[in-house]
Formats: structure tokens, C-alpha cells, sequence
């Protein structure tokens, strides 16, 4: 969407800017909004707690090790896994709980492993809007002045998939400028060009 306006500018008893003084606005905005779904992987309820026995079906390169049982052997290290691939519930922290109150559980069946398992029904967003104006002023047939001023703000708003904090950015732009312009010709120096007075004599045979 977009609009232009201008003219002289003309207030009566008070300004007339007839022939001498003008003005320009114009304008040009987009408001979008479309669907952009996408498909991801959350934690199923069972892991929330700590379980993920069920990714043992997928295979046994799902094993949890224990982080804390590591021991040196040679030049590697080996750890103790988790019993049933259950994480005890003292050892999940307490902040990872609190970000998982974000997340929504799984809406689909997903793969296997569990990948796959949450359609986002998320929004793009785009919001631009830009304006420009415009002050010409003819001060005389030699004399012209302008001063103009632009804005734009623009805000997308993307892969906000669970509709909170948790997930998506918000980038906002905003951009001004402005200019004058004083152009003034300068008059035509004053010169003349004498007239002959030379006789040209020839002749012919």
C-alpha cells in the first residue's frame, strides 16, 4: 500500500505558496502475515523425567553414559551407563525443568527415535512502513531551497514456534535520514562582443 501528496501550500490569509512554495509526502507500507509451519523435536512426558528407556528401541546408540562414573583406561575414558537409559530425577536440574515448562509436548508421532514429533503451527510476520516528505522553496527565478526527511520501520516477527519466549526473533530496524539542498545560479556576466570595422580587400584574376 502507498501513497503520494503534494502541491503548494496554501493557507488562507496566512500563506500562499503559489509558484514559490511546495510540499510532497508520501508513504508506502506492507503489513504481511503467512502461515511458515514447521516440523521439530521436543521432549516426550516420559523424558521430562528423566526416562528415556523408549529410545533403546530405536538402538543401543541411544545409551545416557553417566557423566559423573568417568575412568581413565589407556587413552580413553569410559563411563557407567544409566540403568534402563533412566535418568535418576535428583540429577535433572531444576533449571532445565523451568525452561521445559516452555516447550509443548509432542503433538505427532515422529520417528522412532522421537525425531519429529511436534508440527509448529507457526506465523511469519513482516511490518514495513516508510514515509518521505519534502519542503521546496523558491526563494527567486535564481534562488531554490529544499529540505526532506525520510523514515522507515520495519519488524519481522519469525519461528516463534511455541508462541512464547522460548522460540522465535523479532528483528526491528529503524532508519532515518535527511537532507538540504540551497542551489543558487549565479547571474550571466555582462559582456560584449565589438563590431567589425576591418575592410576586406581581393582580387580576382
Amino acid at each position: 500500500m502507498g501513497l503520494t501528496v503534494n502541491g503548494p501550500i496554501w493557507i488562507p490569509k496566512i500563506i500562499n505558496g503559489k509558484n514559490k512554495l511546495f510540499f510532497f509526502f508520501g508513504y508506502e507500507g506492507i503489513h504481511d502475515a503467512f502461515p511458515e509451519p514447521q516440523t521439530v523435536s521436543v521432549a516426550t512426558a516420559a523424558e521430562r523425567t528423566g526416562d528415556f528407556s523408549q529410545l533403546l528401541t530405536a538402538g543401543a546408540n541411544y545409551q545416557i553414559y553417566d557423566p559423573l562414573t568417568g575412568v581413565a583406561n589407556g587413552s580413553r575414558v569410559q563411563r557407567t551407563p544409566f540403568a534402563g537409559n533412566i535418568i535418576p530425577t535428583n540429577r535433572v536440574s531444576p533449571i532445565a525443568k523451568q525452561l521445559l515448562s516452555f516447550i509443548p509436548l509432542p503433538n505427532q508421532t515422529g520417528q522412532k527415535d522421537g525425531l519429529n514429533n511436534y508440527l509448529a503451527d507457526s506465523v511469519r510476520r513482516d511490518v514495513f512502513d516508510g514515509e518521505i516528505g519534502r519542503l521546496d522553496y523558491n526563494i527567486s527565478d535564481r534562488h531554490k531551497l529544499f529540505y526532506n526527511y525520510r523514515h522507515n520501520y520495519r519488524v519481522e516477527d519469525r519461528n516463534n514456534l511455541y508462541h512464547n519466549l522460548a522460540t522465535g526473533n523479532f528483528l526491528n530496524r529503524i532508519n532515518n535520514g535527511t537532507m538540504v539542498d540551497d542551489v543558487y545560479t549565479l547571474p550571466r556576466p555582462w559582456c560584449s562582443t565589438p563590431a567589425s570595422t576591418g575592410l576586406v580587400h581581393g582580387s580576382q584574376r
